[in-house]
């Protein structure tokens, strides 16, 4: 395993270093990443719309070829178009670097919309396999990327005994969301990124940050009859989904029939067909709707919310049920709004499931890559590692500190009394005994030797107070004021746990639709049956 770090930049994009032309003259850029698209693209230094970013100078390279073709790639409203080159590769890892050669790479010239390049992000490096590429996804129709494109192709050559490439993603909640800005406005800082944004654990997952015990997997396949946000094809990494459900205060909403979802952490939020995300959104009190405010512009539309709203999705994978609630649902935006994190297509013949950051993050990802063609997504819950204190556990572990203290110093105090208490009693006892000896009559055997004085058992010893503690008369605390503990309220709310039960199932619309939405009467009325079912069942015994 190589474990490569992410860096989060100023949009909340998953970015990691990769250097083109490995050697004394390699070129070093910030890239994001995708696992919809299996080709790679670099701005180039040509592209007079790429924002101030660093550009990638084929002529500089001893390692570039030119294919003569032109091609582009598209993510959302944005696409970045140039001409082909195959390039050497490599990717910063935590100790060295992985290096892969012949890559397939798009030199942009142009960039429309600009969202991909900027803000320090010089291109995206495709995770995807092209296996589900067609013509019609580039500019020319005299090239097809393959699956010979892809990151994994070379790898896959070099090690003949192996029978898949995996890698495991273990990234964090974003932090902001891309919007649609233009260029100028998207210009690079020197440092374009933050905080840390998680690993992707390269050539093998990690095994200690998942749960091995619950990991399930589920196969890529093509499905042609599904209606796509991208007019082109079906985007890598889409798997078939078993179900969803979602709750809230007001009742529930669930849909049983399996759907093409694909996997993808370029994309903030998670996408749902434009009518199943207003039945969730619409779940929400004095939720609502605007077209303005999403992660896709005029692709999608986005539910303000109100900040307290509490609610869950859940996805049914399997056997494995992974649920989301409202602390990884819900964003405050800088005006003190807040917004939902589930999103609808505008296009109503859009059936695609887009499950972005927002799912990504909550879940333990494993890409296989099989050298027969079969490719597989495992999901399995993340095991967590505790990087820092939680502000409740640091006010609960406070108070119970200052308990603890106050608890030892009455022990001690208790402790020292007892001590003085016992040594009074034993010296008033020698005193008597002293007294006895002294009045006592003795025999004396005429050439014996002199009996000895008489001693004592115990010693008379003045006790004081321990070393390091007060005298007794002194307090055994400072005086001190009283300091209130940090305020956990804003921690702790967003873990509040979702008590809403999902109801008997009351089907909103004609049976071929496969969602249904739950009413609190509903859900009243079938615990009621439930209890009038289990008390017969009783008596029956």
């Amino acid at each position: 395993m190589i474990p490569i770090p992410l860096l989060f930049d100023e949009y909340g994009r998953y970015v990691l270093g990769v250097g083109m032309s490995p050697g004394a003259d390699e070129q070093h850029f910030n890239f994001t990443l995708s696992t919809s698209a299996g080709l790679t693209a670099v701005a180039g230094t040509g592209c007079s719309s790429c924002g101030g970013v660093k550009l990638y100078n084929e002529s500089a390279s001893d390692t570039a070829k030119s294919l003569d073709i032109s091609d582009s790639l598209s993510f959302a409203a944005s696409t970045l178009s140039g001409s082909l080159i195959k390039e050497n590769c490599s990717l910063t890892a935590a100790t060295s670097s992985w290096i892969y050669n012949n890559q397939t790479i798009v030199v942009a010239e142009n960039q429309d919309n600009g969202t991909i390049v900027g803000n320090g992000v010089s291109g995206v490096i495709g995770l995807g396999t092209n296996r589900f590429s067609t013509s019609s996804e580039s500019n020319s129709s005299s090239f097809t990327p393959n699956f010979s494109d892809s990151i994994y192709s070379q790898w896959l050559d070099e090690h003949p005994d192996v029978d898949s490439f995996q890698f495991g993603m273990d990234i964090s909640s974003p932090v902001l969301k891309p919007t649609s800005v233009s260029s100028a406005s998207m210009a690079a800082s020197a440092t374009a990124t933050s905080s840390s944004a998680g690993t992707l654990h390269w050539l093998a997952p990690d095994t200690s940050a998942y749960n091995a015990d619950q990991l399930t997997y589920k196969t890529v396949t093509t499905n042609s009859t599904v209606v796509y946000a991208s007019s082109d094809s079906e985007p890598d990494w889409t798997v078939t989904l078993d179900s969803w459900k979602a709750t809230s205060d007001n009742g529930g909403a669930s849909y049983d029939v399996e759907f093409s979802a694909t996997v993808d952490p370029y994309y903030t939020d998670i996408y749902f067909p434009a009518e199943q995300a207003r039945l969730i959104n619409d779940l929400i009190s004095d939720s609502s709707v605007s077209s303005n405010l999403s992660s896709l512009g005029s692709q999608a539309e986005e539910w303000t919310v109100p900040c307290d709203a509490k609610f869950t999705v859940s996805f049914v994978i399997n056997d494995q049920t992974f649920t989301l609630d409202q602390s990884v649902l819900i964003s405050e935006l800088s005006d003190g709004s807040c917004v939902s994190g589930i999103e609808g297509w505008t296009d109503p013949s859009v059936e695609e499931y887009l499950l972005g950051a927002r799912f990504v993050s909550q879940v333990y990802i494993i890409f296989s890559v099989g050298r027969n063609g079969t490719d597989m997504v495992g999901f399995a819950p993340k095991i967590s590692v505790k990087k820092g204190a939680n502000i409740g556990a640091i006010v609960g572990g406070t108070i119970g500190g200052v308990a603890g203290v106050l608890l030892i110093a009455i022990a001690a105090f208790l402790y020292i009394r007892s001590r003085k208490d016992r040594a009074i009693v034993r010296n008033a006892e020698t005193i008597v005994e002293e007294h006895k000896a002294a009045n006592a009559v003795e025999p004396y055997t005429l050439g014996a030797p002199q009996a000895s004085p008489m001693r004592s058992e115990f010693s008379y010893v003045q006790v004081g107070s321990a070393p390091g503690s007060p005298g007794l008369s002194e307090p055994l605390l400072g005086t001190q004021e009283d300091v209130a503990p940090p305020s956990y309220e804003a921690s702790e709310s967003a873990r509040e746990e979702v008590g809403a039960a999902v109801g008997a199932a009351v089907r909103t619309r004609p049976e071929k639709a496969g969602y249904v939405r739950h009413t609190l009467a509903s859900m009243q009325e079938q615990n009621e049956g439930a209890g009038m079912a289990s008390s017969s069942a009783n008596s029956l015994q």
